[in-house]
């Protein structure tokens, strides 16, 4: 495959200016304002500043790609956005696709990256991405990559929004449940709870009692988080393991949702932790953000890396995974977390298991933490499947992508497998 084209021969490269500070504010006032990937979500960012002199504008369905910092992570405009030096906003010309222009600098994107400068914060300049070598492709075979790709990238898009839907799900009845005690309230007032059947209704109170925490249900106990939930803490030992491959959960730099394998031998040392059937993750890089990881599938071989805090239930008093699952993405938990950090920089931010588990917490029957999983548990476990085919689905659009660039396929034979 002959690599004589270059990025700028189908794309055009527009590079980001920061605004001036006085016109940006957190108050909607202006243009949306992009600075860089801290913004990025799976598909499409999400601004937290906006601008009243925007300097340089992307369009709708323009790829954004990271210059500054985590170079190469990637976002499709949903709208118009000003964007400032930590971004560049790439565009398709002479017929050539967004969605192609982002597959062919995916391929060569390994030396973009070599060639970026700065040590600390890597940066890519415009000549860089224009000068950026990629496959030789004819307009009317990369029309057909992009259709496939679309196809792929559609599915993975659809299965990612149903998991939002599946797991706000758990968490609006966990909230409603554990938080804002609505049956309780309910029943004090002799009325029906909404979305509850009338047996799992009489498992809750019809009275408070004070605490502590304040009101809580009458019955229920005041503990502490580490009542639930246990911290996973067996490290593997490579010896132990000898050439075996790992479903290694981490936090790569560019795909948060990428899970890659590893292979550990026996002169690897290893701090990573071993996880258990019923693990549920939480990061604690970036703990004003904290991420809560539900596995899709966890076994005896499965591993996370220290950027993550594995938690398993506490089964001994009913805890179940679904329930430790919606209590760590309970939203004013980790409000409380993003308050109680360690750290005088952004890169070295922590959160100390510590923190998680001594912080006092109401305790609700093993009745009603088991009532709760079977709600649960279903919506989940579809969301864990779906994660599988989300993984399965990006495998394919990763050899496809290859083999297709690389004119190794017959393009025929792809569509009918696509």
């Amino acid at each position: 495959m002959s690599y004589e084209m270059s990025l700028g021969d189908i794309a055009e490269v527009l590079m980001g200016q920061s605004p001036g500070g006085e016109s940006c504010n957190e108050e909607g006032v202006g243009m949306p304002l992009l600075n860089g990937p801290t913004e990025f979500g799976v598909k499409s960012p999400t601004a937290t500043q906006f601008t009243t002199d925007p300097r340089k504008k992307c369009k709708p369905g323009d790829l954004l790609f990271c210059v500054r910092g985590s170079t190469g992570r990637m976002n499709w405009a949903q709208k118009e956005y000003a964007i400032g030096r930590g971004l560049a906003a790439i565009r398709g010309k002479n017929g050539y696709s967004n969605i192609y222009v982002r597959a062919a600098l995916e391929t060569s994107l390994p030396s973009l990256l070599a060639q970026a400068t700065g040590s600390t914060f890597p940066n890519v300049s415009r000549d860089l991405l224009t000068a950026l070598k990629i496959p030789q492709v004819t307009l009317e075979i990369s029309n057909k990559v992009s259709c496939i790709l679309e196809s792929i990238e559609s599915q993975i898009f659809n299965l990612i929004d149903t998991n939002e839907t599946l797991e706000s799900i758990c968490q609006s009845i966990f909230k409603s449940w554990f938080i804002k005690f609505d049956p309780v309230y309910a029943n004090q007032q002799g009325i029906e709870s909404s979305g509850i059947d009338a047996l799992t209704t009489l498992m809750f109170p019809n009275d408070f009692e004070n605490s502590e925490l304040g009101l809580i249900p009458k019955g229920w106990a005041v503990g502490k988080i580490g009542d639930l939930i246990l911290q996973d803490k067996e490290a593997i030992n490579p010896g132990a393991y000898p050439q075996t491959i790992f479903d290694h959960y981490s936090l790569p730099a560019f795909d948060v949702d990428k899970m890659p394998a590893k292979n550990f031998g026996q002169d690897i040392k290893s701090n990573k932790t071993i996880l258990r059937n019923e693990s549920v993750l939480i990061s604690k890089l970036n703990p004003k953000t904290p991420r809560v990881w539900l596995p899709a599938e966890v076994a005896k071989n499965s591993i996370c890396s220290t950027e993550f805090i594995p938690f398993s239930p506490n089964a001994s008093i009913g805890s179940t995974r679904s329930f430790i699952f919606c209590l760590l993405n309970d939203p004013s938990l980790l409000l409380a977390l993003s308050q109680h950090v360690t750290g005088t920089s952004s890169s070295h931010q922590r959160i100390r298991p510590s923190t998680i588990t001594e912080m006092r917490y109401v305790l609700p029957t093993a009745k009603l933490i088991n009532a709760f999983t079977e709600l649960a548990n279903p919506l989940l476990d579809k969301a864990s499947l779906n994660r599988l085919l989300i993984r399965d689905l990006q495998q394919i659009r990763g050899v496809l992508l290859s083999r297709l660039i690389s004119g190794k396929l017959d393009l025929r034979e792809i569509e009918e497998v696509a």
